[in-house]
């Protein structure tokens, strides 16, 4: 038993060693290629970007009119190299702006190797260059793409800029491996961080998820509750269960996904206390019909029974006695959605019949003909 447990440590600190050596090689993927052979529909310069540490950038600028015209800086995700992006950089070409998209060190041919810093660095590099270009802070977009949010964050600290766009954001990287590498001490092995939430609000951010354990989660809850912190970023482990008073706005991201009587437990965790609430519900185009609708009921009406036929008339009612939760036609006749009335009557007329021990042999012969004299054995034993 000794053995096999001394084995099975040695096995976990080799699998710690490798990820802490390796853990650059994990994050970066220079060489990775999901280029469909695009083609360039624009114009544009190659130029090389000189860094600090005398290594220089690859990079392509597009230039329309730089004195009149805004200008995009594109920071691109942790994978491939620039052609990955001439599908994105054929459709923002359409806007009417100049751009430059640059590539980090140990990319798309670029001396060096990528890391946390190093990235930074080689941003505010093409930020230099294009000052030097005569275009101005206020006249700069930039543009952060998975892993180039965290980027862009970092050189937009108390700058001026005209515009930040982030494209598929993260909180940090901790945060990230956490959720990937559960079985790891991730805030302990991990060298580049990219704490993005944190720059923003610093000390001010707690993040919960089912996976965590019990204690854990109360403990995150009892900090925000108390306003300790004052954002909390969860999963829908929130949905039910919580009453903060103090909790003001909410944001809930992709909004299409939920189902409407999740989307009203999830805003039910604001407005609970005195002070205006709001509950913003961001959502993804494309979207279905019935996504639309679930979004637009919940704009209108906070009324739980509003919601809840509406949430019937979009999902079904499912099954009664089986395990269907959603779904139409569980009658042969009737239907929930559209003969409400007509099944509370009938109801109340089955009710009354067994009451006042109505049950005669035309019913019988009703019951019969659809199948469901089974029930007939029931009422007759009483």
């Amino acid at each position: 038993m000794y053995i096999f447990t001394a084995i099975i440590v040695c096995c976990y600190l080799f699998v710690l060693l490798f990820v802490f050596l390796n853990q650059r090689n994990l994050l970066y993927h220079p060489f990775e290629n999901n280029y469909h052979k695009d083609q360039p529909d624009f114009f544009y310069e190659e130029v090389f970007i000189p860094t600090p540490n005398g290594n220089k950038l690859k990079a392509w600028f597009h230039k329309k009119d730089l004195a009149e015209k805004k200008t995009l800086v594109f920071f691109h995700g942790n994978a491939g190299d620039l052609n990955n992006r001439i599908y994105k950089l054929n459709l923002i070409k359409d806007f009417d702006i100049n751009f430059l998209i640059v590539a980090y060190r140990g990319f798309s041919g670029n001396q060096g190797k990528p890391t946390e810093q190093g990235l930074y660095e080689d941003a505010q590099s093409a930020l230099d260059w294009l000052k030097k270009q005569k275009i101005t802070e206020n006249n700069i977009i930039v543009y952060g793409e998975s892993l180039g949010t965290g980027v862009s964050v970092e050189v937009s600290q108390n700058k001026n800029f005209a515009g930040i766009i982030l494209e598929s954001p993260f909180t940090s990287m901790v945060d990230a491996g956490k959720f990937y590498y559960f079985y790891l001490p991730v805030s302990l092995l991990l060298k580049d961080r990219y704490e993005t939430l944190k720059k923003h609000y610093p000390n001010n951010v707690l993040l919960i998820h089912g996976k965590m354990k019990n204690d854990e989660r109360e403990k995150i809850m009892d900090e925000f509750k108390n306003g300790d912190t004052k954002i909390l970023v969860s999963t829908t482990v929130i949905e039910v269960g919580i009453d903060i008073p103090q909790a003001t706005v909410m944001i809930i991201e992709h909004a299409e996904r939920f189902g409407l009587s999740q989307l009203h437990q999830l805003r039910g965790r604001v407005g609970r206390g005195s002070d205006q609430s709001s509950c913003l519900l961001l959502y993804q185009n494309p979207i279905g019909e019935n996504a639309k609708k679930r979004i637009e009921t919940l704009r209108k009406t906070n009324d739980g029974f509003i919601i809840a036929e509406q949430d019937l008339l979009l999902r079904g009612s499912g099954e009664i006695l089986g395990t269907r939760q959603s779904g139409f036609h569980i009658f042969k006749i009737a239907n929930f959605n559209e003969d409400n009335e007509l099944l509370d009557m009938a109801n109340k007329n089955a009710k009354e019949i067994v009451e006042n021990n109505k049950l005669n042999a035309n019913l019988r012969l009703l019951l019969q003909l659809f199948s469901k004299d089974e029930a007939l054995k029931y009422l007759d034993a009483g």
